[in-house]
């Protein structure tokens, strides 16, 4: 997790002490403020934070460390950024969009691989109908396999109609 996220174009979320260990949060808490809390949500196995707490023992009594962890899932981070910005610029190449339809570049579609073939579709399906959630990869998959075909006209996916305009593939929103 990164110490700043950014949720939106209007909200970033700062996170100063996320790389303090606990120990010496709870030493600055008494200092300034003369006391400690504990948070019971920190108990409650509902949380997927509290489900990889309690990894961290049998984790550790098989072999691996905590900051071996950790540093995996800060370099997954670092890579995750990296390909958020690569996905950023192909899709400023790719797709032109105006107000009710999307159109991507085919022939550049085309050459790419299948999962950044899906990460674009699902990509413009959320600024076209302006939803935050991926649609499910299988459902995805299949559209780019129609797509693939020399016969193919046109097809539904996300509440979105795909066809061919020219040189392009056509998003409108279905009605």
């Amino acid at each position: 997790m990164k110490p700043l996220t950014k949720i939106s174009n209007q909200v970033n979320l700062f996170r100063p002490f996320l790389d303090v260990k606990k120990q010496y949060l709870i030493k600055i808490s008494k200092m300034n403020f003369g006391k400690y809390f504990k948070d019971p949500s920190n108990k409650n196995v509902k949380f997927l934070r509290t489900k990889v707490r309690n990894l961290k023992k049998p984790l550790e009594k098989s072999g691996i460390k905590y900051d071996q962890i950790f540093r995996s899932i800060q370099n997954l981070s670092f890579s995750k950024s990296t390909l958020d910005g690569y996905l950023s610029n192909l899709f400023k190449e790719l797709i032109k969009n105006s107000e009710n339809e999307i159109l991507i570049d085919f022939k550049k579609y085309k050459k790419l691989n299948n999962d950044i073939k899906i990460a674009l579709i699902n990509e413009s399906i959320k600024k076209l109908k302006k939803n935050y959630y991926d649609l499910r990869y299988k459902k995805v998959d299949n559209l780019i396999k129609n797509l693939s075909k020399k016969d193919f006209k046109r097809s539904t996916l996300g509440g979105c109609i795909f066809s061919r305009k020219g040189e392009n593939l056509c998003l409108k929103v279905e009605k």
